[in-house]
Order: C-alpha cells, then structure tokens, then sequence
C-alpha cells in the first residue's frame, strides 16, 4: 500500500493523524502539520465539511516551496509559528490552528473553535486544568495577524469567545440564548446546595433565576452510566430548587422558536423581582 508517493504501509491510513504519521517520515526539517491536520491532533472540533477533506495539511517556512504531492495541501509562511510536538508528530501551536483556519471558517465556527482552546479541563476530582490557549493569547494572535485572511472574523468571533464552553453544541447554545439578549450565564459553574455540598455543574447557570440549561450530545442518551449519571443530577439540583433545562441538537434547529420561548419565559418567571 502506498498512501503517498515514495511511502509504503502495511494498510491505508485511517483518519487525519494516521495519514500524518505516515507521511511525517518524508518532511522535511523545519515543515509541519497545519490547518485542518493540526486541529484533528490537538482534537480541537471542526465543521463537517473540513471533517471530510482528506489531506495531510502542511506548512513550509519561505523560501521553500509548498509540497506538492498527491494527497497532500502544501502551505508556505513567511513567520513560523512555535511547533509543538504532540504524540510524536511536529505540528503548530494551537492558537496558530486558529488563525490559519480563519480564512475558512464562519465566525461562529471560530467561536466554537476558540471556546475549545480556552475551557480548562475539570477533573472528576474537582481539579481544574489550564487549557490549551488563554483569552490573552487569543487576543495578541488577532492583532498580530492584521493583515491575514479571515482576520476580521476573528475579530468578531473573539469578542465572543467565552472560558467554559465543553462543546460545539454548549457553545452554539450560549450564542443562541446571548443573542435572545438574555443575561450572560455561568458555563460549567459549580452549583452548591443550601449546606454548600456540591450538587453538579451546569453548561449554561443562570443563578439569580435558579435555571440550568444542559445540552444534550448523543452521548448522553447512548452511553448508559452519562444516562444514569444526567438523571441522579438532575435529581440533585431539583430537590434543590433549581429547575434543569434540557437541550438537543433538534432545539437549536428544527425546534429553535419552541426552545427560544421556553427559555425566555422560565428566566422571566422564577428572576426575582
């Protein structure tokens, strides 16, 4: 099997980083994997459409020539990034992930993008990790990047870029209920009981109302301990007085008007006057 030029392997490579593995072997020093690749390995979410294409993305510093070869999207770049390496693969910083991308991605999509190198990483033991970027970082990778495609968009897209969405899905949903001009919520905040045990987290919190919003990603229905786990919360935060609202995918879409006037008038009904 020869998945590119020059390369041989035992099966066809599966996914992005399987196809990059494969062809790290031929690049040569000072190249790396960008885009669309760099985003699969530092598993940051992409839309579908970019999901879907194939190649093995990467960048070359000037003067070099991009790469050409079947199977491949070469890039060049007069200002290298800082590389990392990640499982063994050399790949661009994610911040750099996010500006390249720019001159593909919605403003939303970037929003969905930024969220996800900003939300820190909660721990089962109640610990809290950094994630991969800082707003900060975001911010000098705008205004440095002012001549570069895309860079009004992620302009716009950082100015709602929040720390604390754990998915497309949450984020999509925080964008919806912001532009309802409803107030800012919590995301992933610690919701405690009247004793001050802690009862759960909650994607989208609206305290003074005592409203929590979850989306629901397909996981939650298929796996059955997240299942368990979703009703036992649930439970939790309802003997405490808060009132949990669940959200699909289908709610943001096909049910959008029916979701918009739920939300609206619980926050209406139980905000304390």
């Amino acid at each position: 099997m020869r998945p590119f030029v020059g390369i041989r392997s035992k099966a066809r490579p599966t996914g992005p980083e399987a196809a990059a593995r494969a062809l790290a072997v031929r690049l040569k020093a000072g190249s790396y994997l960008s885009h669309s690749t760099a985003a699969a390995i530092w598993h940051l979410p992409l839309p579908s459409r970019l999901e879907r294409d194939r190649r093995v993305h990467v960048t070359t510093p000037s003067p070099d020539l991009a790469v050409r070869a079947r199977g491949v999207a070469g890039h060049r770049t007069r200002r290298p990034p800082e590389l990392r390496t990640v499982r063994g693969l050399i790949v661009c910083d994610p911040v750099r992930v996010w500006v390249d991308l720019a001159a593909k991605l919605r403003v939303d999509e970037l929003v969905e993008l930024g969220d996800a190198l900003v939300c820190p990483v909660y721990r089962a033991d109640g610990s809290i990790q950094p994630g991969l970027a800082t707003l900060a970082m975001l911010r000098q990778a705008v205004d440095q990047a002012r001549h570069r495609r895309g860079v009004r968009r992620l302009g716009r897209a950082l100015a709602e870029i929040r720390v604390g969405s754990q998915s497309p899905g949450e984020t999509r949903l925080r964008l919806e209920a912001n532009r309802l001009g409803l107030d800012e919520p919590e995301l992933n905040a610690r919701i405690t009981g009247p004793t001050g045990r802690f009862l759960a987290r909650g994607d989208l919190v609206y305290r003074r109302a005592r409203v929590v919003v979850e989306y629901e990603g397909d996981h939650h229905r298929t796996d059955p301990k997240v299942f368990q786990n979703d009703i036992r919360r649930r439970e939790r935060l309802e003997d405490a007085g808060w009132r949990v609202l669940r959200v699909t995918r289908g709610d943001l879409t096909a049910h959008r008007s029916e979701f918009v006037a739920r939300l609206e008038r619980l926050l209406v009904e139980r905000t304390p006057r």
